[in-house]
């Protein structure tokens, strides 16, 4: 599992920061929280000279507290200087969480150039803001993983062999046999769909059929596989299609897994496709992954369909795509 984190940093005065090269300059950000689900585990950014010998300006990303949570690592991370009119980006920080200096706990750090944080800064207006974009995942014990795989495995054989369900799905006149506690265990919607037919059928020994009409029947069946197992294997095309399973049915942990796939298949044909589903659904390191891949190919991207769509409806995101290019 894992979640994402955006944090924007308002610093009004960066001059005396961007124009020293001593140690003793430093800038902390306010503390925060990482989200509401995370309301335990609080964090702050720091930037401050890390090596004079090399002028490089360290980055740091630390845990203020240490709450009784399970660990978790570093998947993505991309930060950037902007003003919105001028932008800086830099490079993702380590994966793994390492101590440092000037910091009570584990976090996880980054370097800038001096030269690089200088030059570009001069022309920014005030105030600058400071913009970060984190993913992160949970880890979990091997040894747990395995076990529950294999129960999940176990209870999808009995579902495809139709052993001891207790429900049938109608998806599109395919029936389908069905375990009511899978169901309703990963999928909010299904929850409640079963709740409102128990009411109906009240009295009734029948086991209930649920009528599905807005899925293809092989989507169903991989939702079906992921419901039971927490597995599914999926391509580009199928990432999309169960990405509105996923949403449509409040489907945990499905919507991550399907991003997941989308973001390692961003190519020339679909990078304007991909470009309008991160920004429907507000995943910013996508987004911004996906437009520096515009940028990147830009005069093959102008010759797609898409693109010609994008450039009547979305100046918007046109707008974000050629600001790249200023930096």
């Amino acid at each position: 599992m894992s979640f994402e984190v955006r944090f924007v940093w308002e610093i009004e005065d960066f001059s005396q920061f961007s124009e020293s090269s001593t140690q003793t300059v430093e800038l902390r950000s306010p503390i925060f929280s990482a989200s509401p689900n995370e309301i335990t585990r609080n964090w702050q950014i720091l930037l401050k000279m890390e090596d004079i010998s090399q002028q490089k300006y360290g980055v740091f990303l630390h845990l203020v507290n240490k709450p009784r949570q399970e660990p978790i690592s570093m998947k993505h991370f991309r930060f950037e200087l902007t003003n919105y009119k001028n932008r800086i980006f830099f490079k993702r920080f380590s994966q793994e969480a390492t101590n440092y200096e000037g910091c009570s706990s584990k976090g996880w750090k980054s370097s800038v150039p001096y030269n690089t944080l200088k030059e570009r800064s001069l022309n920014f207006t005030k105030p600058i803001k400071f913009v970060c974009f984190m993913e992160f995942s949970r880890k979990t014990n091997s040894l747990s993983q395995y076990h529950s795989s294999k129960i999940g495995l176990n209870l999808f054989k009995q579902c495809k062999d139709q052993c001891f369900t207790d429900a049938s799905i109608l998806c599109r006149d395919v029936e389908m046999q069905v375990h009511q506690m899978i169901l309703r265990s990963a999928s909010q919607v299904f929850d409640s769909i079963f709740d409102s037919k128990a009411e109906e059928d009240s009295g009734s020994t029948n086991a209930p059929e649920i009528v599905v009409d807005d899925v293809l029947p092989e989507i169903f069946r991989d939702f079906l596989e992921f419901a039971y197992t927490g597995k599914v294997s999926l391509n580009y095309n199928k990432a999309k299609d169960l990405l509105e399973v996923a949403q449509n049915y409040k489907v945990i942990g499905l919507e991550d897994i399907c991003f997941k796939e989308i973001e390692q298949n961003i190519k020339i044909s679909n990078a304007v496709e991909i470009l309008l589903i991160a920004d429907q659904n507000e995943r910013n390191f996508l987004k911004n992954n996906v437009m520096r891949f515009i940028k990147e190919n830009i005069t093959d991207v102008r010759n797609t369909p898409s693109w010609n769509d994008i450039m009547l409806h979305r100046a918007d995101l046109i707008d974000g795509i050629l600001s790249l290019f200023s930096i």
